[in-house]
């Protein structure tokens, strides 16, 4: 299996090594944007950062439990809302001008 490093590659393919990631959320990425004369930010997709917290969440939760709707720490709701909130903290989230951007991709179908 062929494992591509999607950093590497945006770094080389724009020649810019100061370019900023969110650590951990590489699976997320869906490319970059430009404003014109700004610098160019990669943009990562709101639904896959959610998907990739919730699996970093529940692998985190080591309670031991046998069935997760019985445990407090397990529940869909605990899970939920701790996925929302570290989302939410990485979407508002400004570290310079060179901070990534999170799209939120369901929004796009409902323009559409």
């Amino acid at each position: 299996m062929l494992i591509r490093d999607i950093r590497a590659e945006l770094v080389d393919w724009y020649h810019d090594p100061d370019m900023m990631f969110f650590d951990g959320f590489d699976a997320a990425i869906l490319g970059t944007s430009k404003r014109r004369g700004d610098v160019r930010v990669v943009v990562d997709d709101h639904t896959k950062c959610q998907e990739i917290e919730e699996a970093r969440i529940r692998a985190a939760r080591d309670c031991g439990c046998v069935d997760d709707a019985e445990c407090s720490e397990c529940d869909d709701t605990a899970v939920t809302e701790s996925v929302e909130a570290s989302v939410d903290r990485l979407e508002g989230t400004w570290l310079g001008p060179r901070t990534p951007i999170v799209l939120d991709s369901e929004e796009l179908e409902y323009i559409r």
